[in-house]
C-alpha cells in the first residue's frame, strides 16, 4: 500500500488551518507543531471525507516498514484530537468507528477557498472544490543557498505547467538536482568543483521556496553518471522532477544550461540557457531557482535586503571548494572544507553563508568525535568559535537557518541554554525548514536525548527520505528504532546497510549479541575490528561473548565489569559504548557506582545512553532520576508537562511524575520504591 504523501497543500477543517508541510494546525488557542507522522494520520485522513478510514489502512501507509504497531496510532490520534481540542467541548473533529477506524467529522477545504462557503459536514452532500494549491515543502541540504548579487544575462523561454486533476489535495513537487555536466573543449571547461558548487548552489535556493522538497546533495551527486533513466531516478528518490545542467566556459565568464524534467516520464518542461562574467557568476543559482520554481507553480525566493553587498569572487570560488568537500568523504575533507569556509570569510567578513557554513563545520566535526585530533583544539575553545561565526552570519541575516541551528546547538552543549529553551529554539527552526535534513536530523537527537524515542524515529525517518543514500540518517534511525524496542525486520535492515555502506557499526555489534546471540558473527565481528582498536578492546569483547554464550561465573562477571570501567578511564573504551555494554553485565549497584565515578571526575555521563535497551535496569530504578535532573532533563520534563517514553512501561515501580516533584522539592530518594506504574 503506498504511503500517504506529505506534501498536500494547506487547508480549511472547520476552526482550524491545516499546514502539512510545516507540520501545523492552527486555531483559535494559536498553533501546534505536530509530528510527521502525527500529520501524516491527519492528511490520509482528510483526502477521504466522510469516509472511515480503517486503521490497520493508516498503519500500513503511515509506518510502513517501520516497525510500528496499534499503540502509534492510538498515540497519532490522541494528539489529534488534543491539537483540536476534542477533549475540550462536545464538538469533535475525529470520530472513531469502533472495530473499523477513524473518520473526520469536517470537510476539508482547500484554504485559498472561503471558509463561509465550504461544503456541508461528512453526513452532508459533498461539493466540488478547486485545486489546491501546491503543498508548502521546505527542504535543504548542508550547503546554504546562493549569495544574491548582480544582474545576469538570460534568454527566457515560455514556461507551461501539466494539469492536474481537479478536486485533489496535489503532491507538491520533489527535486531532485543532479549534478552538472563540464562540457567543452580543453579551453571551455570549468574546474569541476565550480560546476559542483554551483548545482549545490540551486539546489539551496530551490529550498528557500516553501512549496517544494529537495533531495539532498550527499545523495543526488552519487548520480554523477546518471544515463537518463528518470523513470528509475524518479524509483529510487521518490521524486517528481529533476534538474540537469551543462557548464561552459565562455569568453566573458560561465555559460549554464539547464533543464526541468519530468520524473518519471523524461518530459522537459523548461530549459534556459544562462550566461555571466566570471565575477558574477554567484548570481547564477539564485535566477536559475526563479525560473525553476516558476515552472513548478512555487512560490520564488526574494533577495535578501539585509545583505548589503555580494560576496568576493575569490571568496566565492574558496565557499564553492569548501561546498563539494562537504559532502562527504573521511573526516580530513572536513578540515579541508574549514580551511576553505576560513579563507573565504578572511577574503569577505560579511559573506553570511560561508560564516554560517563555518560554525556547522566546526560544530559536525565536534560532535563525531570531541577529542579528535583533527579539532585542533579543545571542545570549549571550538564552541566559542562556533558561537562567533554563527552570531556573525545572523547579525547579517538574521533567519539563517544554519547559523541559528549552530548557535542552538553549541549554547546548549556549552549549557548556556537549557534543555526547554533549546527544544523551543529547534522547534521554531524545524517549523521554518520543517524539512531540512540538517535540521531534522539535529530534532531527533534532541528528542533522543530527551527520552522521546518515538518523536526520534518519526524524525529520523523524515530525515532518511531527504537524504536517502547517506549514512547518518540511515544509521542513526536503525539505532533509534533498537533504542524504541522495534526490532521486527531490523537484522534485515540494518545488513543492508553493512552491505551498502561497507561498515560495521558498533550498535551492530550490540544487536548480534544481545538481541539476535549470533555469537559466531559478533566474534566475525570483533576480528575484522580489532586492528582499528587497542588489543585489549578486542580482547574485552571475546570475554563479553564468551560470556553471554556460556555463562559466566561471579568472579569472571565482577573481572568483566572492572576491565569495562578501566577501559573507559583509560580511554581504549569510548564511554558511550561501553556503558552500554556495561549495562548488560554490570548490577544496578554498580552502574549507579559507575555514573557517580564519572560525575565526580567531572565528566557527562551521557544520559541518552540511559534509554538503551542494555541499561534498562537503572531506568527500573527510582535513583536514575537523579541523574536527570543534573543534566537539566528533568526540569524539562515538569515545566513541558512532556515525559519520556520510558515512564510508560508498565513495569517500572516508581512514578515519574511523583520522583519528579520529590526531587524538585528537595526530597532524597530512596533506593526502592511504590509499584505505581510510571504514568
Amino acid at each position: 500500500m503506498s504511503r500517504p504523501d506529505l506534501s498536500a497543500g494547506p487547508f480549511q477543517l472547520g476552526d482550524f488551518t491545516i499546514e502539512p508541510a510545516r507540520h501545523l494546525v492552527t486555531g483559535p488557542d494559536g498553533a501546534t507543531l505536530l509530528e510527521p507522522k502525527v500529520m501524516a494520520v491527519l492528511v490520509m485522513l482528510a483526502r477521504s471525507p466522510g469516509e472511515v478510514v480503517a486503521r490497520q489502512e493508516l498503519i500500513e501507509s503511515v509506518w510502513a516498514s517501520e516497525f510500528s504497531g496499534d499503540e502509534s496510532l492510538t498515540r497519532a490520534i490522541s494528539l489529534l484530537r488534543k491539537a483540536f481540542g476534542d477533549a475540550r467541548d462536545a464538538r469533535r473533529y475525529i470520530e472513531t468507528i469502533p472495530k473499523h477506524g477513524y473518520r473526520l467529522a469536517e470537510v476539508p477545504v482547500p484554504r485559498s477557498v472561503d471558509p463561509s462557503q465550504r461544503p456541508a459536514g461528512a453526513d452532508g452532500a459533498a461539493t466540488d472544490t478547486p485545486r489546491p494549491p501546491a503543498g508548502k515543502w521546505v527542504a535543504a541540504v548542508l550547503a546554504i543557498g546562493a549569495l544574491l548579487a548582480l544582474t545576469v544575462l538570460f534568454v527566457r523561454p515560455s514556461v507551461t505547467e501539466p494539469p492536474a486533476a481537479e478536486g485533489q489535495f496535489d503532491p507538491a513537487p520533489v527535486v531532485a538536482v543532479l549534478p552538472w555536466r563540464n562540457r567543452g573543449d580543453d579551453d571551455e571547461r570549468v574546474e569541476d568543483y565550480v560546476a559542483d558548487g554551483l548545482a549545490d548552489e540551486l539546489l539551496s535556493s530551490l529550498t528557500k521556496s516553501p512549496d517544494v522538497s529537495v533531495i539532498a546533495s550527499s545523495t543526488t551527486f552519487r548520480y554523477r553518471d546518471f544515463d537518463g533513466d528518470f523513470e528509475r531516478l524518479a524509483r529510487e528518490l521518490e521524486v517528481t522532477h529533476a534538474v540537469t545542467g551543462v557548464v561552459r566556459r565562455t569568453p566573458s565568464g560561465v555559460s549554464v544550461s539547464a533543464e526541468l524534467v519530468e520524473a518519471p516520464g523524461g518530459v522537459v518542461i523548461w530549459s534556459d540557457v544562462v550566461e555571466a562574467p566570471a565575477a558574477e557568476i554567484f548570481d547564477i543559482p539564485f535566477e536559475l531557482s526563479r525560473e525553476i520554481l516558476a515552472g513548478l507553480g512555487a512560490t520564488k525566493p526574494s533577495r535578501d535586503v539585509a545583505l548589503e553587498s555580494s560576496p568576493d569572487p575569490l571568496a566565492y570560488d574558496a565557499y564553492l571548494r569548501a561546498t563539494t568537500l562537504l559532502r562527504g568523504g573521511p573526516p580530513e575533507n572536513l578540515v579541508r572544507a574549514i580551511d576553505y569556509l576560513e579563507a573565504a570569510i578572511e577574503r569577505d567578513p560579511r559573506f553570511a553563508d560561508a560564516l554560517a557554513q563555518h560554525a556547522l563545520a566546526l560544530l559536525n566535526l565536534l560532535l563525531v568525535r570531541p577529542e579528535n585530533p583533527l579539532n585542533g583544539q579543545d571542545p570549549p575553545t571550538r564552541l566559542i568559535a562556533i558561537r562567533e561565526s554563527a552570531r556573525r552570519a545572523l547579525a547579517l541575516d538574521p533567519g539563517h537557518v544554519l547559523a541559528r541551528l549552530a548557535l542552538a546547538t553549541a549554547d546548549y552543549r556549552e549549557r548556556v541554554a537549557g534543555s526547554l529553551e533549546t527544544d523551543r529554539r529547534y522547534r521554531e527552526i524545524l517549523g521554518a525548514a520543517p524539512n531540512h535534513p540538517a535540521v531534522t536530523l539535529r530534532m531527533a537527537i534532541m528528542q533522543h536525548e530527551l527520552g522521546f524515542i518515538g518523536d526520534a524515529v518519526d524524525l529520523t525517518a523524515r530525515a532518511r527520505s531527504l537524504d536517502p543514500l547517506s549514512l547518518l540518517p540511515n544509521g542513526v534511525h536503525l539505532e533509534y528504532l533498537y533504542t524504541a524496542g522495534r526490532t521486527e525486520g531490523l537484522r534485515d535492515a540494518w545488513e543492508d546497510l553493512v552491505a551498502r555502506w561497507s561498515v560495521e557499526p558498533f550498535v551492530y555489534f550490540r544487536l548480534l549479541i544481545f538481541e539476535w546471540q549470533d555469537f559466531p558473527a559478533a566474534r566475525g565481528w570483533v576480528e575484522r575490528a580489532a586492528a582499528r582498536h587497542d588489543p585489549r578492546y578486542a580482547q574485552l569483547l571475546y570475554r563479553l561473548i564468551d560470556g553471554q554464550e556460556q555463562g559466566t561465573s561471579p568472579e569472571d562477571r565482577e573481572a568483566l565489569v572492572l576491565e569495562m570501567r578501566t577501559g573507559m578511564a583509560q580511554g581504549w573504551l569510548n564511554v558511550y559504548d561501553g556503558a552500554q555494554l556495561l549495562g548488560a553485565v554490570a548490577t544496578a549497584e554498580e552502574m549507579f557506582s559507575f555514573a557517580a565515578e564519572r560525575i565526580a571526575a567531572g565528566d557527562d555521563f551521557i544520559l541518552s545512553v540511559l534509554y538503551k535497551p542494555t541499561l534498562q535496569r537503572m531506568r527500573r530504578d527510582r535513583r536514575v532520576m537523579q541523574l536527570f535532573q543534573r543534566d537539566g532533563v528533568l526540569e524539562y520534563w515538569l515545566q513541558s508537562g512532556r515525559w519520556p517514553d520510558f515512564c510508560a512501561e508498565p513495569a517500572l515501580p516508581y512514578n515519574c511524575r511523583a520522583e519528579a516533584d520529590r526531587l524538585a522539592d528537595g526530597t532524597d530518594l530512596a533506593v526502592t520504591g511504590s509499584s505505581v506504574p510510571g504514568g
